[in-house]
């Protein structure tokens, strides 16, 4: 096995969210609202809590491990902001 990613869950969610937004047209300027996901308050309150540097998005790392995939293949989606792997794990 050989690390596929390793990122924190703010940088892995964000990733996946921007994917997300692939497709989409772009919201207007100013307006931040448009988004794929749920629009309540106790939504963007609990992303918030999940995403936050100080809050839980730096305390959960996200680690993925590959096996017999192709070492060129692109990695998912969730480490599209990440740093690279083995330096951030000091390999």
């Amino acid at each position: 096995m050989r690390v596929g990613g390793f990122t924190d869950q703010h940088h892995f969610l964000t990733g996946i969210i921007s994917e997300l937004r692939n497709g989409l047209p772009e919201p207007p300027a100013g307006d931040w609202g448009q988004s794929p996901l749920p629009d309540s308050s106790k939504t963007k309150r609990a992303l918030q809590t999940l995403l936050h540097p100080e809050m839980l998005g730096r305390a959960f790392q996200v680690l993925a491990l590959a096996k017999n995939v192709d070492s060129d293949a692109s990695p998912p989606s969730g480490f599209k902001f990440a740093r690279e792997a083995r330096s951030a794990l000091g390999l």
